[in-house]
């Protein structure tokens, strides 16, 4: 497997296109054969006009493995425990950002790092298709490596702060990518939601992991340069011993013949750029702009209430309620349908702001744990949906919902700058009311409904 979706297996490609094998060309091609009017698969159909796709493809043929769904379980959690012991450096990290920077330029800094963020995402799809899932995950992680390590010094170098967010930036668009492509690769719709469960359940809890080992460090008098180094060499860990084993999801929903395989750098970027014209996708931009602002608001405004004092104990708080949430969420969606789990993440979020501004300290933990609960509605119900909408262009699907989430991220922490708590607060319950109308008007049936079967079963 060479990359996030080919394979170049020259003997099959030769057999396939001197017509032999047959009977192993059925079963192989079962999962991309089309359906005839009664929903059934006909992979002697599709074997029929295979060579003209084989022969305008070459190289680039792509092959259906069969269903390892245990395997992909397992490839899917190695890349989620790398990304919590990645995350859990990280995003110790960034909850000092807009404290060791010095006055606002903590939100400069994280607004450049989504800025890059967004752009990243709509040029990452076809760096993703030749690099592959592996090398586009382990290069993004060495990033945030690089990102952690500018903070060696304090004060720090603005100049190189911006820098190394931008190479940041760079590099989140790609591993995002590569993981919502890896995640939906690796399991059957009407699964969606436990895998992405199972996955943010784990990268989830590295908001808790996080703030206590940098909260238990600074406790023992460790200098702020050492608690650094320590995480760079935990994220460096990551990269080499856990992101380095990762492989290419196998199975018929691993990979899907596709003319798209042939397309330039250029058309991948607009062909990010015209899902929002799909009626589905467009709907889902409200949501996206409200989930984006309510991170800025989680990772910028709210520990900024807090206070330093206290933000280690209270994100510890949220990645508790967000891992397990990111766990239950994902598997009961899967029953009970996306919509549902979305509203009451909404609610829980109105809730968890009225909380946030009423100053109240006892008030701060709960309104982190609600934060935590909405966070893993949207990460876990809106990748499931992406995931299940568009399976055959889910490189580019994710990077245009990257995009957006970034965008608004990087709008929300420009106007935690110019604004006071309460009218931040009001702006983002007001993307919240629109988003939700939105996706109430989403076609349920797409969204929820698991797809039939090969035979009619």
């Amino acid at each position: 497997h060479g990359d996030s979706s080919l394979c170049r297996d020259r003997p099959l490609l030769t057999r396939l296109t001197q017509g032999r094998l047959m009977s192993e060309l059925e079963s192989e091609l079962a999962c991309v054969a089309p359906s005839n009017d009664a929903g059934e698969t006909s992979a002697a159909s599709a074997a029929t006009a295979l060579p003209a796709e084989v022969e305008d493809l070459g190289s680039r043929y792509v092959a259906c493995g069969r269903d390892l769904g245990p395997w992909n379980m397992v490839n899917v959690c190695v890349t989620a425990i790398s990304f919590l012991v990645l995350f859990s450096s990280y995003g110790a990290m960034q909850n000092f950002v807009t404290t060791v920077s010095g006055g606002g330029s903590g939100y400069v800094v994280l607004f450049v790092i989504y800025l890059t963020f967004a752009v990243s995402s709509l040029a990452s799809p076809p760096i993703v298709k030749r690099a592959g899932l592996r090398a586009s995950l382990v290069a993004s992680a060495l990033c945030y490596c690089l990102f952690i390590a500018t903070f060696v010094r304090v004060p720090v170098v603005l100049p190189v702060v911006l820098l190394s967010s931008l190479i940041l930036g760079a590099g989140a668009g790609v591993l995002w990518t590569a993981q919502g492509v890896l995640v939906s690769s690796s399991c059957p719709r009407e699964e969606l939601g436990k895998f992405t469960g199972v996955f943010f359940a784990f990268h989830r809890c590295s908001q808790v992991t996080g703030p206590l080992l940098s909260g238990l460090l600074l406790s023992l008098h460790v200098p702020f340069g050492a608690v650094v180094v320590v995480l760079v060499v935990i994220a460096l860990l990551a990269t080499g011993l856990g992101l380095m084993r990762v492989q290419q999801p196998r199975g018929p929903d691993a990979v899907v013949i596709s003319p798209r395989l042939g397309l330039t750098l250029w058309d991948r970027l607009l062909e990010a750029l015209r899902l929002y014209r799909r009626p589905q996708m467009a709907r889902l931009i409200a949501p996206n702009v409200f989930f984006g602002l309510s991170e800025s608001y989680i990772f910028g405004r709210f520990p900024a209430l807090v206070g330093l004092e206290r933000i280690g104990w209270a994100m510890a708080m949220f990645g508790c309620a967000n891992a397990l949430g990111s766990l239950t969420l994902g598997k009961l969606s899967d029953r009970v349908g996306r919509k549902p789990i979305l509203f009451a993440g909404g609610g829980a979020f109105v809730v968890a702001i009225g909380f946030a501004l009423s100053r109240l300290t006892a008030l701060y933990f709960l309104a982190a744990a609600l934060f935590g609960a909405s966070n893993a509605s949207y990460t876990t119900q809106i990748s499931a949906i992406i995931g299940a909408v568009y399976p055959s262009e889910r490189e580019a699907a994710f990077a245009a919902y990257r995009c957006v989430v970034s965008l608004a991220t990087a709008a929300g922490f420009l106007l935690s700058l110019g604004s006071s708590p309460f009218v931040n607060a009001v702006v983002i319950v007001g993307a919240l009311a629109v988003g939700t109308g939105f996706l109430m008007a989403m076609d349920v049936a797409a969204v929820d409904a698991p797809p039939a079967r090969a035979g009619g079963s």
